[in-house]
């Protein structure tokens, strides 16, 4: 109890004796953890948008209605030997005009009655297994096409969407990261300094206790505790900074920024930040706040334990 007390005792001493540094320590901690949960969130919002749309038709084949079915199942069992497709789905006429008559009643209900439902081509709906894949089943069914004699009317290829959503994600994964390691290199440097200078400025004190026979790991506590004391509180305050950004979007500005974005990403299940993904969200960054502060205080200690 004594040493667990000792420990607070000199920990809270240390804190507020280099005011300033501490402050910064803290405050670039927060940054640090702020950009973590900024891009970690972009990134798990953006790879869900993706993952909706790569379950979607990335390529429609329309045929001629009077193909035949027992061709259309040929060009089905060409596409399904690739093993590349999540899913190839069989659109009748029927089918299709029901979509296109959904369409038009929320475009412009007056033109549902002008179209025929024998009008709309039997089509194949195509959604591969990943992304990567989605360009060689374009390439075989473009072939096939060419060799269809007329049977295969057209196809949709959405190639640019699913390519466009690819890039973000690669770009978003690369600027988080990079910032993520710089921050961080950042705040483990910021946090050496500050506990090296602590330590020399109890120099005399930690001389006289090693003198004594004080252990390492007694010398050491005040300082490593000091370290995880600034990271456990940088992430601690990027959580609270990122709550009440949320608090004031969704209070004040919900018809100009939430409102707009549920529009335009109408039917994709855009993810819900609830109490329990933030309190785990909180929880896994103080941990590795405290982690990263206590492996610089102990690296600024040892290096100078060993002078």
């Amino acid at each position: 109890m004594i040493r667990i007390t000792r420990l607070i005792k000199y920990t809270y001493q240390h804190i507020f004796r280099n005011g300033w540094l501490s402050f910064a320590s803290i405050a670039i901690m927060t940054l640090t953890f702020f950009v973590i949960s900024i891009f970690g969130l972009t990134t798990y919002t953006v790879n869900v948008i993706l993952h909706y749309y790569e379950s979607k038709s990335q390529i429609i084949v329309f045929f001629n209605p009077s193909t035949s079915a027992s061709y259309m199942n040929q060009v089905k069992t060409d596409i399904l030997d690739t093993g590349k497709v999540a899913s190839i789905q069989y659109v009748s006429k029927d089918q299709a005009y029901k979509r296109f008559e959904q369409f038009l009643k929320k475009q412009n209900p007056s033109l549902v009655s002008a179209v025929d439902a024998n009008a709309l081509p039997p089509s194949y709906d195509i959604s591969t297994k990943n992304l990567s894949d989605l360009q060689d089943i374009a390439t075989l069914v473009y072939k096939l096409k060419s060799q269809s004699n007329g049977q295969i009317d057209n196809i949709l290829y959405f190639k640019s969407v699913v390519s466009f959503l690819k890039q973000a994600v690669s770009v978003i994964n690369g600027i988080g990261i990079g910032l993520i390691i710089f921050l961080g290199i950042v705040s483990f440097i910021i946090v050496v300094i500050t506990i090296a200078i602590t330590i020399n400025s109890q120099a005399e004190e930690i001389e006289i206790m090693r003198l004594v026979g004080a252990s390492s790991e007694y010398v050491k506590g005040p300082f490593i505790l000091e370290g995880a004391f600034y990271g456990a509180s940088g992430a601690f305050l990027s959580a609270i900074v990122l709550l009440f950004i949320f608090f004031i979007t969704n209070t004040y500005y919900k018809d100009a920024i939430i409102f707009p974005l549920e529009q335009f990403f109408q039917g994709v299940p855009l993810p819900t930040i609830t109490v329990w993904f933030v309190t785990e969200a909180v929880i896994v960054e103080v941990i590795i706040g405290i982690i990263i502060g206590a492996i610089s205080s102990t690296i600024a200690m040892t290096r100078y334990m060993k002078k």
